[in-house]
């Protein structure tokens, strides 16, 4: 014990400057990633808005900036130490590797993952959120850093001899990240805006879905035992092209898992039915669709030979209790003659009882939709579905004041443009759970001791349906946000009140189906 603490203590005067660097970027983080929601103001003619967007984009450079800061320091760390070439000045020290080892990761709890916690909880704290009660999410958020950055940049740090050689093998990694992580995240992602990008890059760093929910655990276990194992025979052995080549054949390993994987070797419709099973025969439907609305269609430009399809749906046929949320439609379209089409289109959902109103909306070919077009046609819409179930319920009265929703988050008011009004909530680690937001509308007007709310165009449904506790990200905080959507003619004889009950209903997965509708008889309109 007392070597160690003779090597911590070393390492900690000769490396204070990169220490204070660290923790300088740290506490910037503190003080610049509350003013996402302390500045609420969303009007565009408010200057607050521009205020808003510098300290998103503050908070995205500073949360880039922990892990870079932190790779720095490992780097300076371990390399003071070599573990690459003939000149190891620290095997002609009385130093045993366990004890050397041992300081080392005493190093990297006390600069790296003590500043983190404090870090997170203060923000927590300035949240509204009590960080004890999030401490699964963030001992998990801790398993998901350490697994996926931390063991990884020690691992590349003992098999490099010099920071400049890491820089380049990080480069790389980088570069291979990109590659990967672009085309999976769509051109959303991508945009000519500096500005947009950091703000992304921030939102990635706070937490988000870097991997889908069940990869996160799997891939932190396996990086950070294959980065232990390097580690370990780094510093008790010292082989370091042995090292490499393990290091080299991690992407190899993660390919060959996801080529491997069963569903990798079955057909794109065979994979849909088993993780989405048919319903079984004479099984009632899940979900009843009529035409609302004559279809719409457009070509794409002027020139183009392809059209949009636009069908607007009436829903019907589901339980108080129960909800659909619709993962994957395909479109089949059977004209008189015979003949048909199919296509993979955009469904929106998720429906419940009181949400009757969708649109399906698919690309086709316009030589297609002409010869379609000549008389009625069947529809066929198949979707992929997760039915969910109602599994709790909270209540809790509107106020233009922050209020905490047990089990939610903490929400509070976010005024747009026009007078309307929609609520910014925050949760720790991760978006609740799949919510489904409802208010009671009042026929009298508010009492003169409550205030009278706008709403415009909001989205009854937040959360996300995964059961992880946390998402990978420095960040600790989560945003989501519900309004309350209001028809013309309801504005005229209803009135949202302060004071009025508002209603989160979580929704727990029953079971993913498979279920058909057909719709006969459907007349398509001329192409505009």
């Amino acid at each position: 014990m007392k070597q160690i603490l003779h090597i911590f203590v070393k390492d900690t005067r000769r490396f204070w400057p990169e220490i204070l660097i660290s923790l300088a970027i740290v506490a910037a983080l503190v003080y610049a990633y509350p003013h996402q929601w302390t500045v609420t103001v969303y009007n565009m003619q408010d200057p607050s808005m521009d205020l808003l967007g510098r300290f998103e984009m503050l908070s995205g450079i500073f949360s880039a900036l922990v892990p870079l800061g932190w790779f720095v320091l490992i780097a300076r760390l371990i390399h003071a130490e070599s573990l690459v070439g003939d000149r190891q000045n620290w095997l002609t020290r009385p130093y045993r590797w366990p004890q050397l080892l041992a300081a080392k990761f005493l190093f990297l709890a006390i600069f790296l993952y003590v500043p983190l916690v404090v870090a997170q909880s203060i923000l927590l704290s300035e949240a509204g959120i009590d960080p004890l009660s999030t401490l699964p999410g963030m001992l998990f958020n801790l398993l998901l850093l350490t697994g996926l950055v931390v063991l990884p940049t020690v691992a590349i740090a003992t098999v490099t001899s010099s920071f400049i050689r890491m820089f380049f093998v990080l480069i790389a990694i980088v570069i291979g990240l990109a590659v990967y992580a672009v085309p999976a995240s769509g051109v959303g992602l991508v945009d000519n805006s500096v500005r947009s990008l950091i703000v992304q890059l921030g939102r990635v760093l706070s937490p988000s879905h870097i991997l889908h929910s069940s990869a996160q655990l799997p891939t932190a276990l396996l990086l950070g035992v294959i980065s232990c194992a390097v580690v370990v025979l780094q510093y008790a052995r010292r082989r370091e092209w042995i090292s490499r080549m393990i290091l080299l054949g991690v992407p190899v390993l993660l390919g060959c898992i996801n080529l491997l994987a069963p569903t990798s070797a079955l057909s794109g419709q065979t994979r849909l039915n088993r993780d989405y099973p048919p319903q079984a025969v004479g099984e009632p439907a899940l979900i009843d669709l009529a035409i609302a609305h004559p279809p719409a269609v457009s070509r794409w430009t002027a020139k183009s030979d392809m059209a949009d399809l636009f069908f607007f749906l009436h829903v019907s046929g589901i339980s108080s209790e129960n909800a659909l949320k619709v993962d994957q439609a395909k479109l089949t379209i059977q004209g008189s003659d015979g003949f048909q089409w199919s296509g993979r289109s955009i469904f929106f959902s998720p429906f419940s009882e009181s949400n009757r109103q969708s649109y399906l909306s698919v690309d086709l070919p316009i030589s297609v939709y002409s010869r379609l077009q000549a008389s009625p046609v069947t529809l066929r819409i198949t979707l992929a579905a997760e039915q969910l179930h109602a599994e709790k319920q909270t209540s809790v009265p509107l106020s233009t004041q922050q209020f905490t929703v047990p089990d939610y988050g903490v929400c509070a008011t976010a005024p747009q443009r026009g007078g309307a009004t929609i609520f910014s909530c925050r949760s720790a680690f991760r978006e609740p759970t799949l919510t489904r937001t409802t208010i009671e509308k009042s026929e009298a007007p508010c009492p003169a001791s409550q205030t009278e709310l706008m709403y415009m165009g909001g989205n009854e449904w937040s959360g996300l349906m995964n059961s992880e506790p946390a998402e990978l990200g420095i960040g600790p905080i989560m945003f989501s946000m519900f309004g309350f959507e209001i028809h013309q003619r309801d504005m005229m004889g209803k009135h949202l009140c302060t004071g009025a009950p508002v209603t989160f209903t979580q929704y727990k997965a029953v079971r993913h189906v498979q279920t058909t509708v057909t719709i006969p008889n459907v007349q398509l309109t001329a192409l505009r």
